[in-house]
């Protein structure tokens, strides 16, 4: 999603649209995923860092380009390694990695925008960093606990 699109929600939208599309084209297509769901901005301490981000920002800015992989039939959406806490609306799960965001898994990915596929961790996505002391479902060196993050709609670690 957010590395095809790149900042503009509309274009990333379409291109998405287009790779589906075309990867449905051979005789016998691969599983499509796309990844990272969200917000996937920066690189640089990645598992320590929050996204604080507000509901409408959400939908207007990260969501269009999956909405279009959603709408699209996509196989997967694999969960960036950041914590989020999503600050209105529907959103009240606090700080917590996206791989266990009830916020942005259950309420709005697979709830408001209909996903009915498999989301799953990328490598290492639910390891408890340093930074993530009293975030949802975190002990300090450990990984997220297995039922708190299905709870919040991880489906594959």
């Amino acid at each position: 999603g957010e590395y095809m699109s790149g900042e503009d929600p509309f274009l990333g939208s379409k291109m998405i649209e287009a790779q589906l599309s075309a990867a449905r084209q051979v005789p016998h297509p691969a599983v499509q995923v796309v990844k990272h769901w969200i917000p996937n901005t920066i690189e640089k301490d990645r598992s320590g860092m929050t996204e604080v981000v507000d509901e409408r920002t959400l939908f207007e800015v990260y969501y269009p380009p999956f909405q279009a992989a959603v709408d699209g039939g996509v196989s997967a959406i694999m969960c960036s390694y950041n914590l989020v806490h999503c600050t209105s609306g529907v959103c009240d799960a606090g700080r917590t990695y996206a791989c266990a965001n009830d916020d942005i898994l259950n309420k709005h990915l697979k709830t408001k925008m209909g996903f009915k596929g498999q989301v799953m961790s990328d490598w290492g996505a639910t390891t408890c960093a340093d930074e993530a002391v009293g975030a949802g479902g975190c002990a300090p060196g450990a990984v997220v606990e297995n039922d708190f993050a299905a709870e919040s709609g991880l489906d594959l670690e």
